[in-house]
C-alpha cells in the first residue's frame, strides 16, 4: 500500500493538470469563437446599418426631388417628416410641419374632419385617405388629395405612416366650374319656355327638357329613348319634318327652321310649333354626331295669323265698297260742277263789265280746279297706291298768281290785311310745271297766311335762282306776320324743277305735292 503511494500522488497531479489544460484550451476556443461571431455580427451590422442608411438616403434624395407630397409619422401620429413638395402644397416650411405643426394651415372647415378622421386611422392601425384643402398665409387655397398607409415591423407592430399627398386644385376648379355650368344649364333647362331636345342620327330622343311636357303634351321619360317618327305629325307636315330631319343627321344642312302641325296629347288637338334644329359634328367638323332641336308653341301667333288675313280680307272688301261708292258718286258731284262750270263758260262769252268778267273769270278758274281736284280724289286706286300722276306743262306764272290772289283777296280785305307780290324781272312769263299742284301750294300758303295773322300785311316774293347742281329754280316765298309767334314768319315753296329736292317742314298739305312736284318746301 506504502509502495503504491509515490506513483499516485503525481498521477492526481497530472490529471489535474490535464484538467486545466483541457479547460483552458475550451476557454480558449469559446473566446475565439465568442470573438469570431462578435466580429462577424459587427460586419453584418455595420452592412445593415450602412444600407439602412443607404436607404435613408435614397428615400430622402427621392423625396425631396418628388414632385408629389411625402411625409411620414410615429406611431402616435405626430409628423417626423415632409418634403419640401409637401411643405410647398401646405404653405408652411418642413420644420413647422413636424410633430402637430402640420394642422396649423388646414382650411377651417376641413380641421375638424381630417383630424378625427386622421385620429381614428392611427388608432385602428388602418389605411388613411381624404381630400380637404390647404389655406396659405396670402389667403391661397390648394386642394390636396391624401393617402396614408401604416409601416409595420415584421411582427405586424406598427412603426409609424408614410403618406403622399397631391395637389388636386385644378381638378377641383375644373370640377366647381363644371358644376357651375351644369347648375346654369340647368336652369335654363328649367325655365326655358322652349322644349329643348337632342337626337339621336337615328332619330331616337336622347334628351328632352321639362318644358316638353308644356309644349307637346309628354313628360321627357315619355320620349327619351322613343324615335322621332312616333310623334303625332299632321299628316300634311309629316313628310316635311322628317325630311328635314334626315338632311340634318346626313350632314347635307347644318341647320333648318320651319313650322307645323303636332298633336298634343294633353289637349288632344293639334298645336302649331315651330322648331329651330341645328347639326352637331364630331372634333373632325366633318362628321355628323347628333341633332339639337328648340321648339315652341306659336299656335297664338298663327291664330293672330289668320285673324290679320281675315282683317285684310274685310278690309280690302270695305276699299272696294268704297271705291264703288265714291265711282257712283263721282257721277253725282261731276254732274253739278259740268253745269257751274259750263254756265260759267257762257257767261265769259256774254258782254260783262270787267269787273265782273274778273270775277266769273275766278269762278271759271275755281270750278276747273275744283275738277281736277275731284278726278285725282275719287280715283281711289291713285290715293291708295301713292301714285298721283304730275302733269307738266307750259303755263303763265303771273296769270296763276293772280288767279290764286283773286281767290284768297275776298279773305284779306275781310281781316283788314295788306297783300303785295314782288316778281323778279329775271322771272321768265312762261315755265314748266303743274298748273294745279302749283295753285294748290301756293293756295294753301296763302290761307295759312291769312289764318294767322291778325294785323299787317302778307308779301308773296317770287325769284329765279340756281341750285347746286346748276338746276334752273322758281323760288316763292310767302311771309306774314303771325300772331301766334308774334314775329315775321316766311313760308316759302321754291323750285319748279324736272328734278326732286329735300322736302324740309312746311304747311301741313302742301309738302306731299311739293314732293311730286320735284321741289322744296322750307319754312
Amino acid at each position: 500500500m506504502s509502495s503504491a503511494l509515490p506513483w499516485l500522488v503525481p498521477a492526481v497531479v497530472l490529471g489535474v493538470a490535464l484538467v486545466v489544460l483541457v479547460t483552458l484550451l475550451i476557454y480558449a476556443g469559446c473566446k475565439y469563437y465568442v470573438r469570431r461571431e462578435v466580429s462577424v455580427r459587427t460586419v453584418k451590422l455595420r452592412e445593415a446599418l450602412d444600407a439602412f442608411a443607404e436607404s435613408e438616403r435614397r428615400f430622402q434624395a427621392l423625396a425631396d426631388f418628388a414632385p408629389a407630397g411625402i411625409f411620414r409619422t410615429n406611431a402616435e401620429g405626430r409628423c417626423t417628416y415632409v418634403n419640401p413638395a409637401w411643405a410647398k402644397m401646405a404653405g408652411q416650411s418642413q420644420e413647422a410641419a413636424l410633430g402637430e405643426g402640420w394642422a396649423r394651415t388646414l382650411f377651417a372647415q376641413d380641421i375638424d374632419r381630417v383630424k378625427t378622421g386622421w385620429a381614428e386611422a392611427v388608432a385602428k392601425r388602418s389605411d388613411f385617405s381624404t381630400a380637404f384643402r390647404w389655406r396659405h398665409d396670402d389667403g391661397r387655397i390648394v386642394w390636396v388629395d391624401v393617402l396614408g398607409h401604416p409601416e409595420m415591423k415584421d411582427n405586424g407592430e406598427v412603426t409609424g405612416y408614410i403618406g403622399v399627398t397631391i395637389d388636386i386644385t385644378e381638378r377641383k376648379d375644373a370640377e366647381f366650374r363644371l358644376a357651375e355650368r351644369d347648375a346654369q344649364l340647368s336652369i335654363l333647362a328649367q325655365n326655358a319656355t322652349d322644349a329643348m331636345f337632342r337626337i339621336a342620327l337615328d332619330g331616337t330622343y336622347l334628351y328632352a327638357s321639362p318644358s316638353a311636357e308644356h309644349i307637346i303634351g309628354l313628360k321627357p321619360a315619355e320620349l327619351i329613348g322613343k324615335s322621332l317618327e312616333g310623334r303625332f305629325f299632321h299628316p300634311e307636315d309629316k313628310e316635311k319634318v322628317l325630311a328635314s330631319f334626315r338632311a340634318l343627321a346626313a350632314g347635307e344642312i347644318d341647320s333648318a327652321m320651319m313650322a307645323y302641325r303636332s298633336w298634343k296629347g294633353d289637349e288632344s288637338r293639334y298645336v302649331w310649333l315651330e322648331s329651330s334644329s341645328g347639326l352637331v359634328r364630331e372634333p373632325d367638323g366633318q362628321t355628323p354626331r347628333e341633332v339639337v332641336a328648340s321648339i315652341r308653341d306659336i299656335t297664338a301667333r298663327k291664330q293672330m295669323e289668320e285673324e290679320l288675313v281675315e282683317a285684310r280680307r274685310n278690309a280690302e272688301a270695305a276699299a272696294s265698297a268704297k271705291a264703288g261708292f265714291l265711282a257712283n258718286m263721282s257721277h253725282e258731284i261731276r254732274t253739278p260742277m259740268n253745269g257751274v262750270i259750263g254756265f260759267t263758260e257762257l257767261l265769259l262769252a256774254s258782254d260783262l263789265t270787267p269787273e265782273q268778267r274778273s270775277y266769273v273769270q275766278t269762278i271759271s278758274d275755281s270750278g276747273q280746279a275744283m275738277m281736277n281736284l275731284l278726278n285725282d280724289i275719287l280715283d281711289i286706286s291713285k290715293i291708295e297706291s301713292g301714285q298721283m300722276g304730275i302733269v307738266f306743262e307750259t303755263i303763265k306764272l303771273r296769270h296763276e298768281l293772280r288767279s290764286c290772289i283773286r281767290l284768297i283777296q275776298p279773305n284779306v280785305r275781310a281781316k283788314g290785311l295788306d297783300l303785295s307780290v314782288e316778281i323778279a324781272p329775271d322771272v321768265p312769263q312762261f315755265i314748266v310745271a303743274d298748273p294745279l299742284r302749283l295753285r294748290q301750294i301756293v293756295l294753301n300758303l296763302l290761307g295759312n297766311a291769312v289764318k294767322f295773322t291778325e294785323h299787317g300785311g302778307i308779301r308773296i316774293t317770287v325769284q329765279a335762282g340756281t341750285a347746286q347742281d346748276e338746276t334752273a329754280v322758281l323760288c316763292i316765298d310767302v311771309k306774314d306776320r303771325g300772331s301766334a309767334s308774334g314775329r315775321t314768319g316766311s313760308r316759302r315753296y321754291s323750285s319748279i324743277s324736272p328734278r326732286g329736292r329735300t322736302i324740309r317742314p312746311g304747311a301741313t298739305v302742301a309738302p306731299g305735292w311739293v314732293w311730286r312736284s320735284a321741289a322744296s318746301l322750307q319754312r
